[in-house]
């Protein structure tokens, strides 16, 4: 059976933006900073994503013939996920004004080993980005690296979610393959 791309993405983020818009933002929502540090880059790295990500959709129009494009450069998960403490986190997050974030916003993305994925930031009231520094701690996960310092980090976004297939509900969802 044939999957059009993209549409896994679209489901999960209409879910999700449902799911948190019934979301009391005025309590505090606990979180675990050690379960969010291996989620969060820099906006200039998430940025970088975004574009790649722009980017190759505007190359995908052009190759359409060539059948092994999206596999080579395209490596769409059928989802991907992010804990508790990571959306806690964004959701806690106020605007200049001092107001709660009013959602959680997820940009399509493409990282560099080409594989689609989701940056999260919070937006306010008005439907802007809230671009804050999330956590104190100035680190950077690099995959098979205990840790990497992160120079001048005055914003961050959250990516790093774990993809299906290989962290899944492959037995009881009606959503994976």
């Amino acid at each position: 059976m044939k999957h059009k791309p993209g549409y896994p993405f679209i489901i999960l983020a209409i879910l999700t933006v449902l799911l948190f818009d019934r979301c009391d933002n005025q309590k505090r929502i606990p979180f675990e900073q050690s379960q969010v540090e291996p989620h969060i880059i820099s906006i200039r790295k998430a940025a970088t994503y975004t574009a790649s990500f722009r980017n190759g959709q505007a190359e995908l129009q052009k190759l359409l013939r060539d059948t092994s494009y999206l596999n080579r450069n395209f490596q769409m998960p059928v989802a991907v996920q992010f804990n508790k403490d990571v959306l806690a986190l964004l959701l806690r997050q106020k605007d200049a004004g001092g107001r709660l974030a009013q959602g959680v916003r997820m940009y399509f993305a493409r990282n560099e080993m080409n594989q689609v994925t989701l940056v999260l930031v919070p937006y306010d009231g008005r439907g802007n980005d809230i671009l804050n520094k999330l956590i104190e701690k100035d680190v950077a996960y690099i995959p098979g690296i205990t840790s990497a310092y992160a120079q001048n980090v005055a914003a961050q976004a959250v990516d790093n979610a774990l993809r299906c297939p290989t962290f899944c509900d492959r037995l009881s969802s009606p959503l994976t393959p």
